[in-house]
């Protein structure tokens, strides 16, 4: 009940600015929209980094389960598109190795688990929202970019954490399964829970949308 409370007060906050920034964006001109969208981006790595410090469990070689911390990402690449929401959560994933508790400085880690592993998360953003099915597809393609990512990171970098006997890639494969599994369920639950109060503004820059007008 405290998490679904705080997930909902998350959405509601996001919902809150996100309303302030289209008032922005009516006030623009249509070529000053780049400057909405970086400020978008600011405002969503700065909520999926301050969620990223409430730990539900933590992993002892990285990796950690967060309350819905990646579906401020999520809403960025629906709204935006895929490229940019690949752009948008890489740079939070270098926010997050700045920033963040540090397992490794290898550099494979580093562009694995961090700007690759995050950055993947925005592939969600190359299927088009129109309904909470898509939006689940979207979600579940940006994760297995991610799981993918940390399993050759976890095969390359931390194999010697393996048991004796046991294939690097399997224990990898295991290890991230972990937590990567229960956080994109619990963030796809967010994401459904909410999806009617949010389609709305995860169509808004859509460019294979139609104007309003034309719906």
């Amino acid at each position: 009940m405290i998490l679904l409370y705080s997930c909902k007060n998350q959405i509601r906050l996001e919902l809150f600015l996100l309303a302030k920034l289209r008032t922005w964006k009516e006030a623009l001109p249509v070529h000053n929209l780049q400057t909405q969208r970086l400020a978008e981006a600011g405002v969503m790595i700065a909520i999926s980094y301050l969620l990223s410090l409430l730990t539900l469990y933590q992993m002892p070689q990285g990796g950690a389960l967060h309350p819905a911390n990646l579906v401020p990402l999520f809403i960025f690449a629906f709204r935006w598109g895929g490229k940019q929401g690949f752009l948008t959560a890489l740079t939070y994933g270098l926010v997050h190795f700045l920033l963040g508790l540090k397992f490794t400085l290898h550099p494979a880690s580093i562009v694995l688990d961090y700007l690759l592993g995050f950055g993947l998360l925005g592939l969600a953003g190359f299927v088009k929202p129109d309904s909470l099915g898509k939006v689940l597809l979207g979600g579940c393609i940006g994760s297995l970019g991610r799981l993918c990512s940390t399993v050759i990171s976890g095969a390359v970098v931390f194999a010697s954490y393996a048991p004796q006997g046991q294939n690097p890639w399997l224990y990898s494969l295991i290890y991230n399964l972990t937590y990567i599994v229960p956080e994109t369920i619990l963030n796809l639950v967010v994401l459904a829970l909410f999806y009617s109060k949010l389609k709305e503004k995860l169509l808004e820059f859509r460019k294979d949308t139609p104007p309003h007008g034309e719906r």
